[in-house]
């Protein structure tokens, strides 16, 4: 008899250790559930990554049960290696090194765009006053494939100078590096962005064109992401886009927060300087970050003298618009600024 009660309460005890054991793998009622992890890669800091930031900071990200990571790699072309090796998921991105991948049979594709045209100035040295006067100077780019590079190449053609030939395209390791160079006299002109503008300012250099004058659409820094990921992953995906679309709408509502930010990753904390990479940010930031096949058209036009495959390709295939789309067309991006 002994025996039998022996087992039974051993029985008992074995149960009730199952039920603490599950309990403890199980969130409690209103904890939060496990989130997924994302490493996020970026190459600048200018205003079209200002949505990821906001998105980390603000806790969007969060809020769609999402843990993620956002990591500066220096060029784009190098990120969209890294991107193709499975080692990210999503990337902000110049849409040339994206678009380059995919012309090599890479399925990157752009799902999301940052600012809609450059957000490049272009600074010189006090004593070029037009563009015709930049014909034998040297002017810098990031890196060679950079957006700054793809960008210089378009606007110089654009007031009929051949890139090639008119002028020498000078590598100065990234735009908050030009200033520098500048007063080096390495180079005698840069693209820059908001908030290096500013200090570039304070140093005298010269404002020659702004993004209207330089006036192209192109995204600098476009989210993109392998389609294959997109289709085995749309959940997280969409999760993905709900804190980004957020988190521009708290840019356009939301001043203070969103400098305040912008200072933080930019190590800007010139007040004239960030409320100048703000008014720039609302500007050109859509409140719908869909893309559009006239920024891809401008892209084929300047890979196209490099990869004769671009003139010929079709636009639609650099583009993923489903995300956007189904947020816009749901009422949810509406819903975020009643």
């Amino acid at each position: 008899m002994s025996t039998k009660i022996t087992a039974w309460r051993a029985a008992v005890v074995l149960f009730a250790s199952l039920c603490f054991s599950l309990s403890l793998s199980r969130p409690l009622s209103g904890q939060t559930p496990l989130q997924h992890r994302l490493r996020i890669p970026f190459s600048s800091y200018g205003p079209g990554l200002f949505p990821l930031w906001v998105a980390k900071e603000r806790g969007l990200f969060a809020k769609q049960q999402l843990d993620v990571e956002l990591l500066y790699i220096a060029t784009s072309p190098t990120i969209i290696q890294t991107m193709l090796s499975g080692e990210v998921q999503l990337s902000s991105s110049g849409q040339e090194a994206a678009m380059a991948a995919n012309l090599a049979g890479g399925d990157i594709v752009i799902i999301a765009t940052g600012v809609i045209r450059p957000s490049f100035f272009l600074y010189t040295i006090p004593e070029i006053t037009k563009v015709e006067q930049l014909k034998g100077r040297r002017l810098g780019i990031s890196r060679p494939g950079s957006s700054t590079d793809f960008a210089m190449r378009f606007l110089l053609q654009k007031y009929g100078l051949d890139p090639k030939r008119d002028v020498t395209l000078i590598p100065t390791g990234g735009i908050p590096k030009a200033p520098a160079a500048m007063q080096a006299r390495v180079i005698d002109g840069a693209l820059l962005s908001p908030p290096v503008t500013s200090r570039a300012q304070r140093l005298g250099y010269r404002q020659l064109l702004d993004p209207l004058s330089i006036g192209f659409p192109f995204y600098s820094a476009a989210v993109t992401a392998r389609k294959s990921w997109l289709d085995s992953n749309p959940n997280l995906a969409r999760r993905f886009m709900k804190a980004y679309v957020e988190a521009i709408s708290v840019i356009h509502r939301d001043k203070i927060f969103t400098m305040k930010v912008i200072g933080k990753y930019s190590g800007e904390q010139e007040r004239e300087a960030l409320e100048e990479s703000y008014d720039y940010v609302v500007k050109a930031l859509p409140r719908v970050p869909e893309p559009a096949l006239d920024a891809i058209r401008t892209g084929l036009k300047i890979l196209a003298e490099k990869n004769p495959e671009a003139a010929e390709a079709e636009p639609s295939r650099f583009i993923h618009t489903r995300f956007v789309r189904e947020l816009k067309e749901s009422g949810y991006i509406d819903s975020l600024y009643r």
